[in-house]
């Protein structure tokens, strides 16, 4: 399957290049090459500050993973927030390998979620997180989008 099979969302904006690994209900690690297409890029770079957005991406695969094990369809998931963003480097630029590696750290039965994330800009630690997110089943989320 290709990354877009896992992120339900415009491809225009899918920032991971491949999974790297994924151990079911633990972690997965991805992998990106920041390219000239990127559509954060700002004047040559990609603020780190929006490597948010990469973390989040790396948890809706995560999610669309864990649906794939049970017979599920991918589906939208939300970042409802973020706690404890360190940034190590101001940006990052076109060729950077960027590696991300989420760590689930609770995940409920509502579809509620807290994963501890870390980035690596070619080889070291570029920034960190905790991210909340909601994964909500397949009819909330059709509810959601109609109204």
């Amino acid at each position: 399957m290709m990354i877009s099979d896992y992120l339900p969302h415009s491809s225009a904006i899918t920032l991971i290049d491949e999974i790297l690994e994924f151990i079911p209900c633990e972690s997965i690690k991805v992998r990106s090459v920041i390219n000239e297409q990127n559509p954060f890029l700002e004047d040559g770079k990609f603020m780190t500050q929006k490597a948010i957005e990469m973390m989040a991406q790396s948890l809706g695969i995560y999610d669309s993973k864990m649906r794939e094990l049970r017979g599920e369809k991918a589906i939208f998931g939300f970042l409802l927030g973020s706690r404890k963003f360190e940034i190590f480097r101001p940006y990052f630029k076109v060729g950077d390998e960027i590696v991300i590696i989420s760590k689930c750290s609770i995940q409920d039965e509502s579809g509620f979620g807290v994963y501890d994330s870390e980035l690596f800009v070619n080889g070291e630690l570029g920034a960190r997180a905790v991210l909340n997110v909601m994964s909500p089943d397949e009819e909330f989320v059709k509810k959601a989008l109609s109204e």
